[in-house]
């Protein structure tokens, strides 16, 4: 069954709510799309994105494109799946499959790596496309690869931008604190020094987004924990900082 054939039908089988999706296994279903294996192509993941959908970010033509470009950034500790393929109406993208595990409890360790590796990840990213990655959430990357990486499973929300204090919208109201952990690892990798007054503003910016759309309960429990890792975060700015990271001379300035 071809791709476009197999979009349509996860559709209608969301619309009739009836039992398991017949053409593979649905892997997660966003706010704008969603993912999944096709039973006959199980080494490739699907995304779909939901009629309508206003808010997924890059058009997949283009998120295909960047991710082809996103290719050549060689991460230590993160890879960025292959592209192989969109269509237009539905739209989809198709990607490499990559093993490991997404959205899932994080430990300490799991926290480390996912810092160190999406710090490694927004520093190339914009030196080589001056751009940010503005929604670095847990279902966007997956951890426990064999090699010890972890796979940055959702690029739509890369943008350009003059400030790379903008990725942490989202991480600073997670509550994962990784946010510290990020913004080590992308000045030791070159992406430059990093304006913390700017990062509060952002988070700010994202905890009124929040704010608007959720109920005050909800949001008095948003708020808090992004008073906590903001005051984890001021802690430790007074420790010493490590010595940047020698990176490779191959990426664009």
């Amino acid at each position: 069954m071809d791709t476009e054939t197999l979009c349509q039908q996860l559709l209608e089988w969301k619309k009739s709510g009836k039992g398991d999706f017949p053409g593979g296994t649905v892997l997660r279903e966003g706010p704008a799309s969603f993912a999944f294996i096709p039973k006959d192509n199980p080494s490739c993941v699907v995304k779909l994105i939901k009629p309508g959908c206003k808010s997924h970010g890059l058009p997949v033509e283009e998120e295909y494109a960047m991710l082809q470009d996103l290719q050549e950034l060689d991460g230590e500790k993160f890879v960025v799946p292959k592209p192989l393929g969109f269509g237009k109406d539905p739209d989809y993208l198709v990607m490499s499959r990559e093993e490991g595990d997404a959205g899932k409890t994080m430990t300490p360790e799991d926290v480390a790596l996912a810092g160190e590796a999406l710090g490694e990840f927004a520093a190339k990213l914009y030196r080589s496309h001056k751009a940010v990655h503005t929604d670095l959430f847990c279902s966007n990357f997956m951890a426990h690869r064999q090699d010890g990486r972890i796979a940055i499973l959702d690029i739509a929300s890369i943008s350009r931008s003059k400030d790379p204090e903008a990725m942490f919208m989202v991480p600073l109201v997670y509550l994962y604190n990784l946010s510290p952990l990020i913004a080590s690892s992308f000045e030791r990798h070159g992406g430059g020094k990093l304006d913390f007054g700017k990062i509060r503003k952002f988070g700010q910016r994202a905890l009124d987004m929040v704010e608007r759309s959720k109920s005050p309960e909800s949001f008095a429990k948003i708020k808090a924990v992004f008073e906590k890792n903001m005051a984890e975060w001021e802690e430790r700015r007074k420790q010493p900082v490590a010595p940047p990271v020698k990176h490779a001379g191959n990426l664009k300035p």
